[in-house]
């Protein structure tokens, strides 16, 4: 059964929802995978189309599973980011981040 996120997922993802809000979220995001070892998995429950919280885990060299309810939010990040992931990610290359203060 389709669900409301399936009807407007296109437009989800073409909402930029402003600098500010992204540097936010990404680093709350750092937080979290503060201290966790280069390539763990990471799930993301209600990805959505993974813009900007899976892809950043990503370019973290995290391993990221992601799960909606929405089948077409996820077909976005199908389509869009896996093309994308194909050219950039390298498993071998883990970013160093500074410990939390």
């Amino acid at each position: 059964m389709p669900t409301s996120y399936d009807h407007i997922a296109e437009q989800w993802h073409a909402n930029f929802r402003g600098q500010a809000y992204v540097d936010r979220v990404l680093a709350n995001v750092d937080q979290t995978l503060d201290g966790l070892p280069c390539g763990a998995r990471i799930l993301d429950l209600g990805r959505g189309t993974g813009n900007p919280i899976a892809k950043h885990i990503v370019l973290l060299s995290y391993r990221v599973v992601g799960i909606d309810e929405s089948k077409e939010m996820l077909s976005v990040w199908t389509h869009l980011f896996l093309r994308w992931l194909c050219g950039r990610r390298s498993r071998a290359n883990c970013w160093s981040r500074p410990a939390s203060k």
